[in-house]
């Protein structure tokens, strides 16, 4: 087949243009050519042709997977090897999460959740579901977030007690999400997310008491630090007391651990309620330390940066020092917007905001809340958070 002279006479019957020089590539020149002439094909030789463009996208670009991770899954699912698919799938997610492309993400794995074959023994999919919840949460959809997570914990709490690991890193999580979206859901959907979190509160709490006395583990600590959340941030009225002590043994067990953002996350609890109780001045503290233990070299978690900063701007704002609080502030808006963090990017704004107004820099104030305005325009309101 002299594949040069028939794309020439191709290209010369108008039915296709060559896209890029450098690699040779062409494209139809209308859809609907395309979609004739992939719908003259029965459906084994277009199953072998995705099969074929799948595997040599492997070998011509072996260094470029990641990136082209989307396209292989897409040929993949089409040639049924749905685990090849499944697979790039993921791979094609944790791209885009890295780059801060979550719609992207979220669509990847909602995807390959319709390529799988519901199977609760395999450790494969039940993370594929954890994923993809993920992925919703980062864009905050809540409804969507906690459904994926308690599939998730009804197929692992099935496995038996081997997989309380598992059971409790997703009732955290759960917590999580019903912290991220208070305020910013409907009435309904809120006491719905209300319900679970409880429910999921009560099962962490249990599943710590039963380990008293056990080595220190990451989990256990990330537990501590949502339990201390959610002490003062779900029920009406604020449980300060727990608050306190969860948000206290977390910090103990961090700092017996080598992983700065667990420690970052739990002195964020403890700051809280520092706050909570009036205590100013060690609200600041703790959160100077959070501040200079996540401008570490190592420190990669650039989430967890902003909201540092972020904290710093707040508990500057509380004891009155208003100039001192912007400079963090412009950081963390700055960075949140570059990482598309729109709930981070807005709170930033609206603790400026404060400050500016008590400041009396009142063209500053209006500038801050046009720039609010357009976000809200453009985000759904579980995204942009409490305004």
């Amino acid at each position: 087949m002299n594949v040069d002279a028939n794309l020439g006479q191709l290209e010369n019957a108008q039915l296709v243009r060559r896209a890029d020089d450098a690699e040779r590539a062409y494209q139809f020149k209308h859809a609907l050519v395309q979609d004739t002439a992939y719908q003259s094909l029965l459906r084994q030789e277009r199953k072998h042709l995705h099969r074929i463009v799948g595997e040599a996208l492997e070998g011509v670009y072996p260094g470029q997977l990641d990136e082209n991770a989307a396209l292989l899954a897409q040929h993949f699912a089409e040639a049924d090897e749905r685990d090849k698919a499944i697979a790039y799938a993921r791979r094609a997610a944790r791209h885009f999460l890295a780059r801060y492309a979550f719609e992207e993400a979220v669509h990847q794995l909602e995807t390959a959740l319709t390529w799988v074959e519901p199977d609760p023994s395999s450790e494969s999919y039940l993370a594929l579901i954890e994923e993809a919840g993920d992925a919703n949460r980062s864009l905050r959809k809540g409804e969507r977030t906690l459904a994926l997570y308690q599939q998730a914990i009804d197929l692992w709490s099935h496995r038996g007690a081997a997989d309380r690991w598992n059971v409790m890193r997703l009732h955290r999580k759960i917590i999580q999400t019903v912290i991220d979206v208070k305020w910013a859901v409907g009435v309904d959907l809120m006491r719905r997310a209300n319900r679970i979190g409880k429910a999921s509160r009560a099962s962490l709490e249990a599943e710590l008491k039963s380990m008293q006395g056990a080595p220190p583990r990451a989990e256990m600590a990330e537990a501590l630090t949502v339990l201390s959340m959610s002490a003062w941030r779900l029920p009406s009225a604020p449980d300060w007391d727990a608050a306190e002590r969860f948000a206290l043994a977390a910090v103990a067990m961090a700092e017996q651990m080598s992983d700065p953002g667990i420690l970052s996350r739990a002195l964020d609890a403890l700051a809280s309620v520092y706050d909570g109780r009036g205590r100013l001045r060690e609200h600041l503290q703790i959160a100077l330390r959070r501040l200079a233990l996540t401008q570490g070299a190592e420190f990669d978690d650039v989430r967890e940066k902003i909201d540092a900063l972020r904290g710093v701007g707040m508990a500057h704002m509380y004891l009155g020092e208003y100039a001192q609080a912007l400079p963090p502030l412009r950081d963390a808006e700055n960075l949140a917007e570059g990482i598309q963090a729109i709930d981070l990017q807005t709170s930033a704004m609206g603790i400026q905001a404060q400050c500016l107004f008590r400041l009396d820099r009142w063209d500053e104030v209006l500038e801050v809340e046009k720039k609010w305005r357009v976000l809200e325009q453009h985000y759904s309101r579980e995204r942009v958070g409490v305004t």
